[in-house]
């Protein structure tokens, strides 16, 4: 028997489940397009051939968006779709997690994971279910995204998703459970359900199998072939107390060459099936539910239970996957803002097809199902693990931002087309100049300077008493009051002059509070603000854009204030804001609401990432995922000048702002809004902060120093996806205490009930490290890349405006 051990006591397992697979990355290092061509089209007809050959081979299939892709080639041939079906039947193939991609974890909204879920469901319920047969899985593989969370468990365990695998989860946590045998638990759920899970120890490539120049699964005996995937059966069994174990069958893109693979891989669990003496278990090929179902404890306190997340993810002792909460934040942006885009498209369709005609009802769903698909398809892709996270090729992450900007195109189609069968079905007879309009203007995509062209058109006519009508439609399930639309510039246009002469209208004629302010992304040009009492749920208002009686009424009022020794403040009917010089700089110093006083600083700072090579000394390097800061400590962005700009309507104010220069690649506004809008929208101070081609190795943060009125005590709470909300505690490092923020993060005092919240548009990473103060990564660019595969530096060079919102004070 060679250098062959009888197997010992040790081995209390009786079977090894191998679970054929290959991860396909919706885009990473390629294109979603290239991937496909290049390999996930052979694979899979690699694999069909493999299972031909031999009835006891088995695959599963993970990744809808590729399967999708695949049986609508028409290069596909009608015998391989018959094939897939019935290795499907025959339970020899089967879809597990069936989402068009394996989203992220961390920085998806939680209706985005849900999306990409159903719409991968609803594909395998369209092309593959029959009457008699149902392929909607009842397990989640998620072997790849940087940590797991409770929350995406219970989204999966809600869709149907009973059991789960994960793998990729601390390395010090990992080692503990390992040692502790706890790799197989029930995940306990914040809404009192649990979720039988396992854990995929070490990683999901099995590299002996796979890397053939590594191994001896290509030219050795059958015997040392044998040898070797015990060695590797036992090293993935140590975290186990079961009779049933797993062992992954698949890497990245794997199974080109599917018989050849199978063979390899059978060489070895024949010897060791033929040989009990020497291995007193069985090897075979299952799919996943086979072996969740064989490995299920026949009651829950026969294993481990377990409360917590798995985040952050860190694969070594100073290796914390966190940077890549912010990595490219354009990129985490544009999805969010497609995202809303389309919730709105979805929801007007939906509401106008009742108000179609009958005769054109048809033709209407068929375009618009067709139109939003587009959208459907990339919003999908986008929650991968690789692609929100901005931890891609440059290429891949323009490509992702170009298929979401496609897609909105086409769904605008939709939306404009709906909103039009919408109104006009409601317009009497009377309305003909307005169904006139609507027809010119709804059925075309909004363009601002489309719209500044038709009324400087209106001016130079002199039709003072016409108006051109803006539509806005409200896809929530509640009425939105006092809500603030922003209108910007989507192109150098010389429209300024104009801007001052525009004024809102209800449609009963009443004047909307209204301003314009100097356009954060285009300082040269303006941005027009104004109000709308409210829009219901579910429903639109129209608003009637005309000519001023006077040019006095949108005018504003703009002065410089150089503040040395003396504060400024800013103030609404309830809140004063004050700037103030303190240690050489100027800043927020306080907030004053309903007669209470807070002192609160903000600051901008940056993290300087550890890059280039040390001699003799291998140091972790920051990149597209990783966090690694030379100095725990911060450096502080020392802001050019001590001057402010102020800012703020003479009538109908809606807010007043300050803009100041911290540094020559970022500046910073603050908003302070009038009470009845604040009260409204949910926070009373916005900032915004305007980044251009900022330095290398800069990781930068704003930073809120509440401590005066809040002792947090090294405790702080982000929320999870949007859905649920995590407590979490000050670690011994930065990199390590950061958090994912999708919507708000806050810290409060529980003696004194003060509480500081704030908001963010897209995704970012957050911490409080120090008592009272929250800290959100905005931007940040590498020099180096951090070795996890993506090969290149995070080199963002975009011009970007993030938006941070602050929730009053809470008392």
């Amino acid at each position: 028997m060679g250098n062959h051990q009888k197997a010992s006591g040790d081995i209390y397992f009786k079977t090894v489940h191998i679970i054929p697979h290959s991860h396909w990355d919706v885009g990473w290092l390629k294109t979603k397009k290239d991937y496909y061509e290049q390999e996930v089209r052979n694979i899979i007809g690699s694999v069909i051939k493999a299972l031909t050959e031999k009835p006891d081979r088995k695959f599963i299939f993970v990744e809808m968006s590729f399967i999708s892709y695949w049986w609508e080639d028409s290069s596909v041939s009608k015998e391989e779709k018959n094939l897939f079906m019935k290795f499907l039947n025959e339970k020899r193939i089967e879809f597990a997690l069936a989402a068009m991609t394996m989203s992220d974890e961390a920085a998806n909204t939680y209706s985005s994971v849900i999306h990409t879920l159903t719409r991968g469901h609803q594909y395998v319920i369209d092309t593959f279910n029959t009457k008699d047969r149902d392929f909607i899985p009842t397990s989640s593989f998620r072997i790849d995204p940087f940590g797991s969370t409770t929350t995406m468990t219970r989204i999966y365990r809600e869709s149907g998703l009973s059991d789960t695998v994960i793998m990729r989860i601390p390395q010090g946590k990992q080692t503990e459970m390992r040692d502790n045998k706890q790799m197989s638990f029930y995940w306990n759920l914040a809404d009192g359900s649990s979720v039988y899970s396992n854990i995929m120890d070490y990683q999901y490539c099995v590299r002996a199998l796979f890397f053939d120049g590594e191994s001896s699964i290509s030219y050795g005996s059958d015997e040392i072939v044998a040898d070797e995937m015990h060695r590797e059966i036992l090293k993935y069994s140590l975290g186990f107390n079961q009779s049933d174990i797993m062992l992954p069958g698949g890497c990245d893109f794997s199974f080109q060459n599917a018989p050849e693979r199978f063979a390899k891989i059978e060489k070895g669990m024949k010897y060791i099936n033929d040989h009990p003496e020497i291995y007193p278990y069985k090897v075979k090929f299952s799919l996943l539910s086979e072996y969740m179902q064989a490995s299920r404890p026949k009651k829950s306190g026969d294993v481990y239970s377990y409360n917590a997340d798995f985040m952050p993810y860190a694969d070594g002792p100073n290796a914390f996957w966190t940077g890549y909460y912010t990595s490219y934040p354009i990129l985490k942006q544009a999805i969010r803002t497609a995202e809303s885009f389309f919730r709105a498209a979805k929801a007007l369709f939906a509401i106008s097809t009742p108000y179609v005609k009958d005769d054109q009802r048809k033709g209407f769903i068929e375009q618009g199902f067709k139109q939003l698909d587009q959208l459907a398809v990339s919003m999908a892709d986008v929650t991968h693990h690789d692609a929100v996270t901005g931890t891609s090729k440059l290429e891949v992450t323009k490509d992702y931002i170009d298929s979401l900007s496609d897609g909105v195109k086409e769904a605008k189609q939709a939306l404009t087309q709906s909103l039009t069968a919408l109104i006009t079905s409601k317009l009497s007879q009377s309305d003909i100049v307005l169904e006139d309009y609507l027809n010119k203007l709804v059925s075309n995509s909004f363009s601002f300077t489309e719209l500044m062209q038709k009324f400087s058109s209106l001016i130079s006519q002199r039709k003072y008493s016409y108006s051109i009508p803006i539509v806005l439609f409200n896809s929530l399930s509640w009425d939105i009051e006092n809500h603030v639309e922003t209108i910007g510039p989507d192109e150098a246009a010389p429209f300024s002059s104009i801007i001052k002469q525009i004024c809102f209208f209800s449609m009963e004629g009443t004047r909307l509070k209204s301003q314009y302010s100097k356009s954060v992304l285009a300082p040269d040009e303006y941005d027009l603000h104004f109000v709308v009492p409210k829009i219901p749920a579910l429903g639109y208002t129209t608003v009637l854009i005309k000519p001023c009686d006077t040019m006095e009424q949108g005018s504003i009022n703009e002065e410089i204030i150089n503040i040395e020794d003396k504060p400024y403040t800013i103030s609404n009917s309830k809140t004063s804001v004050t700037f103030c010089k303190k240690n050489n700089m100027v800043s927020l110093c306080s907030i004053e609401k309903e007669g209470n006083k807070y002192e609160i600083s903000q600051k901008l700072m940056t993290y300087t990432g550890i890059s280039g090579y040390t001699f003799g000394v291998n140091q972790q390097k920051s990149g597209a995922y990783i966090f690694a800061p030379k100095s725990q400590e911060p450096t502080l962005i020392t802001p050019t000048s001590s001057s402010l700009l102020i800012s703020n309507s003479i009538s109908n104010n809606i807010f007043t702002q300050v803009e100041q220069t911290v540094e020559k690649y970022v500046k910073q506004i603050v908003r302070l809004y009038q009470p009845e809008i604040a009260q409204k929208q949910g926070y009373d101070l916005e900032y915004i902060y305007y980044f251009d081609d900022i330095p290398g190795d800069d990781e930068i943060i704003t930073k809120f120093d509440a401590s005066a009125f809040i002792s947090s005590k090294g405790v702080f709470y982000c929320d999870k996806n949007g859905l649920e909300t995590v407590k979490s505690n000050t670690k011994s490092k930065v990199e390590a205490t950061y958090l994912p923020i999708v919507f708000n993060c806050f810290i409060r005092d529980e003696e004194k009930k003060t509480q500081l919240t704030l908001f963010v548009s897209e995704t970012h990473g957050a911490a409080s490290m120090k008592n009272g103060e929250l800290e959100i990564m905005l931007h940040r660019r590498t020099l180096s890349d951090d070795g996890r595969g993506v090969d290149q530096p995070v080199n963002d060079e975009s011009n970007i405006a993030i938006n941070i919102k602050k929730e009053p004070i809470s008392i």
